[in-house]
């Protein structure tokens, strides 16, 4: 007996052309084809628990783990559709990197992008998840898939071949075998130890004329693009949790009732949503204190008491402590070099 498959608005979806890279990369290495992917697309994107099972099944067939890395190798100027071709097209690496960031819920709705630029123009890419119920070992499997995969877009898109990407990994289970994976990718330095996943890219990079510009094609492209991206939003739970908490002052009095009554929903509808959701109340309270702090300190002119008040915390020692647990790290030791240090 089949069983029924979730409805779109209650899992967490990404891109399907994530099918079309496990396809060329299953072909690439060999790897039996398998009906497994017909069960995957649903009303036109795939649920992420389906695609993350596949993804470690393949990767168990490959007998190592290059799988991720040889899926991100084949994306190209049609894979996300006109995603991909908006990017393609764009001007530059800079304008590409800032659609990425703006409308990255269209390749998946669980990782959300942020671009940083430091004093000297240098760019980062904040790669933020919300899961917390996931199973680690598959997980960190996608999470390599989706970096290597941003990677490979970075260089093709820069036609430089000397453009050298840095990857900034944290701590977190599977670490040390997204290290030997990426690092199997061209041009690029991989680190571990820091408070939040990321990469980096050098401002010389960023601004060269893009071979492949096409101003009718990329504005075309775009416009569906940000049609596609405004659906995805005003369906998703999680950014109206974040919006709700942009909203307050601070976060002491926040809790799953004022969520879920700001929501129009009773707490129990929004406790099984989430878990739906990869994730839980109190997962994404922590992702978005942990995403707070890491805006607020990177200012050299914040107030580590203030912004301990400002995500609900009684006391600095509190608010120390779980910042190290996010992170490994102290709020002391997270300075505006520590985080845009090349």
């Amino acid at each position: 007996m089949n069983k029924p498959k979730p409805e779109l608005n209650k899992t967490v979806t990404l891109h399907k052309g994530w099918a079309s890279l496990y396809s060329a990369a299953q072909k690439q290495l060999g790897i039996p084809s398998t009906h497994r992917k017909d069960n995957l697309i649903l009303n036109d994107r795939l649920d992420l628990n389906e695609l993350r099972r596949e993804l470690y099944y393949l990767t168990q067939q490959n007998g190592g783990e290059l799988f991720p890395i040889a899926c991100a190798q084949h994306v190209g100027p049609l894979t996300f559709g006109a995603f991909s071709t908006a990017l393609w097209t764009a001007s530059n690496l800079n304008t590409a990197l800032q659609i990425i960031a703006e409308h990255s819920i269209i390749i998946s709705s669980a990782i959300k992008l942020e671009l940083h630029y430091d004093n000297l123009g240098n760019v980062e890419v904040w790669i933020m998840d919300y899961e917390t119920l996931a199973e680690k070992r598959v997980t960190y499997l996608g999470r390599t898939l989706y970096i290597a995969t941003l990677v490979q877009i970075v260089q093709s898109i820069a036609m430089n071949k000397t453009c050298e990407v840095q990857i900034k990994l944290t701590n977190q289970l599977g670490t040390e075998s997204s290290l030997s994976m990426l690092q199997l990718m061209n041009n690029t330095l991989v680190e571990a130890n820091h408070p939040l996943n990321k990469i980096c890219i050098k401002k010389q990079n960023l601004w060269s004329n893009n071979i492949h510009y096409d101003t009718e094609l990329h504005y075309a492209a775009l416009n569906l693009v940000r049609k596609q991206a405004e659906t995805l939003k005003k369906n998703d739970l999680i950014l109206k949790i974040y919006n709700i908490l942009n909203e307050l002052d601070n976060l002491s009095q926040v809790s799953a009732n004022s969520i879920s009554k700001a929501l129009y929903i009773n707490v129990r509808t929004l406790n099984r949503k989430l878990s739906q959701m990869n994730t839980s109340y109190r997962g994404i309270i922590e992702g978005y204190r942990k995403e707070k702090a890491l805006h607020l300190l990177q200012s050299s002119s914040s107030n580590i008491t203030e912004v301990a008040f400002q995500l609900g915390y009684a006391d600095l020692s509190s608010f120390s402590r779980a910042f190290k647990r996010w992170t490994g790290t102290s709020p002391m030791q997270i300075k505006p070099s520590s985080l845009t240090k090349k």
